[in-house]
């Protein structure tokens, strides 16, 4: 998994994970990102194209443990901001929680592909503090897909919105 380091920012790029594997937890220093029933998929077959980083992107199966049309990414310590660009056959949306569940952030994306993933539109949750504990994505399994995921976290007595 590659990461990019920056000031209280990293981003995920899902590179070097290997096709249809599952996306391991990934220390970014400030907080651990976990990623339940997500797989990389690598652009050997042109599954997509113009996707932000050169081969791998983030997207999930229809399981039967998992809800077909969602997917969450939990933190182990809490974040102010998470942005991704996504690629989906249908309208997304990120939902930002906080520890107790508590819905924080919602924000929107429409449907951004036709008859192939080769548009990619960033969306982004902003909250005034460190208090996002998990995101919950919805769009459909083998329909929407992810890539260069960037979590930052404010320092203290700094607000960033």
């Amino acid at each position: 998994m590659e990461v990019i380091d920056g000031t209280n920012c990293a981003t995920i790029t899902f590179e070097c994970n290997g096709n249809l594997t599952c996306i391991p937890d990934t220390n970014l220093g400030f907080t651990t990102v976990v990623f339940p029933g997500w797989l990389t998929l690598t652009n050997h077959h042109g599954n997509f194209s113009n996707e932000p980083s050169p081969i791998a992107i983030a997207f999930w199966l229809e399981e039967k443990d998992f809800p077909d049309t969602s997917r969450n990414i939990t933190f182990t310590n809490a974040v102010s901001s998470i942005e991704l660009f996504y690629t989906s056959f249908v309208p997304i949306s990120i939902n930002a929680y906080d520890e107790d569940n508590n819905l924080i952030k919602s924000v929107t994306g429409p449907a951004n592909s036709n008859d192939c993933f080769n548009t990619w539109d960033p969306l982004s949750v902003i909250a005034s503090q460190n208090i996002i504990k998990r995101i919950k994505i919805t769009g459909n399994a083998c329909e929407t897909g992810i890539d260069n995921l960037t979590v930052c976290t404010t320092a203290r007595g700094l607000v960033a919105e």
